[in-house]
C-alpha cells in the first residue's frame, strides 16, 4: 500500500465525519431557533407581566388631597 493509498483512506474517512458533524450543526441551529423563539415570547409574557402589576401598584398607591374625589 502506498503512502498515497493511505492518505486517501484517512480523507475518505474525514468526509463521513464532517457530514455527520454538519448535520448535528443543523439539529442544533434548529434547536437554537426554536430557543430563540420561546426567549421572545417569553420576554413578552414577562413585559405583559409587569404592566400588570404596574397598573396594580398604581391602583394600591395612597392618593394625595389633590388627587382624592370631592
Amino acid at each position: 500500500m502506498t503512502d498515497f493509498d493511505i492518505i486517501a483512506r484517512e480523507v475518505s474517512g474525514y468526509r463521513a465525519r464532517f457530514e455527520a458533524i454538519e448535520k448535528r450543526l443543523d439539529e442544533v441551529e434548529k434547536v437554537n431557533t426554536r430557543l430563540e423563539e420561546a426567549a421572545l415570547a417569553t420576554a413578552r409574557a414577562l413585559q405583559e407581566i409587569a404592566r400588570h402589576w404596574d397598573a396594580v401598584y398604581e391602583a394600591m398607591r395612597p392618593k394625595d388631597a389633590s388627587q382624592l374625589v370631592r
